[in-house]
């Protein structure tokens, strides 16, 4: 995919607390011919394209808005009608910065590293995250830890956060590599939901998990206390 989209709308306030940028893409038939034989199908010119081809566009895209390098994040994407070659996708993301979570007090605090063994343990081998020369082969000095290793390291050490009922959200915000020192802080709000924000010593987040008693929330929607 080489889209050309036009130059990002600087990062605004749409709420306290939430960043956004939005950059518009065109969507071409080259695009739309390759995904349909990825996914086994046919493309026919004129016709809508696949709801998932305007999904994978938007996804690839957010990594350029998001303020630094994002493999993986919480994606929510909504189809609200037909796209077709010459469209223009307007794609919007949108992170939860460090300072909408702080009004939410520490009630306990981790610290971990992950080590190239539980990198091994947790991913298998064979791969960017537990194999070094695939990781420098990917750009990157070393190993890199899933979202979803650091979620599990959360969850273990603090169970009643993905106790059975709850509802998950997590948003992947940042990259974690082999030894890095990752800090979790767990935050508890009156209303009985849970926050974990794993943070690096760089200041940034790397994972941010809200853990809702039966009703999913976004990290500022409610529990201020």
């Amino acid at each position: 995919m080489n889209p050309s989209p036009s130059p990002p709308v600087p990062f605004r306030e749409l709420r306290p607390g939430l960043r956004t940028g939005t950059w518009t893409v065109p969507v071409r038939e080259k695009t739309a011919n390759r995904l349909a034989e990825g996914a086994g199908a046919t493309f026919v010119r004129g016709d809508p394209v696949s709801p998932a081809l305007a999904a994978n566009l938007a996804i690839g895209i957010s990594f350029r808005i998001l303020p630094h390098n994002v493999l993986h994040t919480h994606q929510r994407i909504a189809i609200v009608g037909t796209v077709r070659v010459g469209d223009e996708l307007h794609v919007n993301a949108e992170v939860p910065p460090q300072e909408e979570l702080a009004r939410y007090p520490e009630s306990a605090a981790d610290t971990w590293a992950p080590s190239l063994e539980s990198l091994a343990a947790f991913s298998g081998p064979g791969n960017f995250h537990s194999d070094p020369e695939m990781a420098q082969s990917y750009g990157y000095p070393r190993p890199i830890a899933q979202g979803m290793h650091l979620a599990a390291r959360a969850m273990s050490t603090w169970p009643r956060v993905a106790e059975s009922g709850r509802l998950l959200q997590m948003w992947f915000t940042g990259i974690t590599m082999q030894d890095d020192v990752v800090r979790f802080s767990l935050r508890e709000a009156s209303d009985g939901v849970l926050r974990v924000v794993a943070g690096g010593t760089d200041g940034r987040n790397r994972i941010i998990l809200v853990s809702a008693p039966g009703a999913a929330l976004t990290p500022g929607a409610a529990g201020a206390d």
